[in-house]
């Protein structure tokens, strides 16, 4: 089961099991100031950095993928 989640600014997360995607687009009419790490799709491995430290998106693509896809459909299904 997934969760789809968005901080105070609006980025969109869906966390699947160990891994969390951040999206890292702020939506449409946002105004305001962003931290700048938040506005770039970021992968993060919860279970080995539950701090998210370490943004593995580059060594896990095939993960980036399925769950850019997965938040699609949700977004397609509401």
């Amino acid at each position: 089961t997934s969760s789809v989640t968005a901080n105070v600014n609006g980025i969109i997360a869906i966390r699947s099991g160990d891994w969390k995607w951040i999206e890292g687009s702020l939506p449409d009419g946002f105004q305001g100031e962003s931290p700048k790490d938040e506005t770039r799709p970021q992968l993060y491995n919860l279970s080995s950095d539950p701090e998210e430290t370490r943004d593995v998106s580059q060594q896990n693509p095939s993960v980036v993928e399925r769950l850019r896809q997965e938040l699609h459909a949700i977004r397609q299904s509401n």
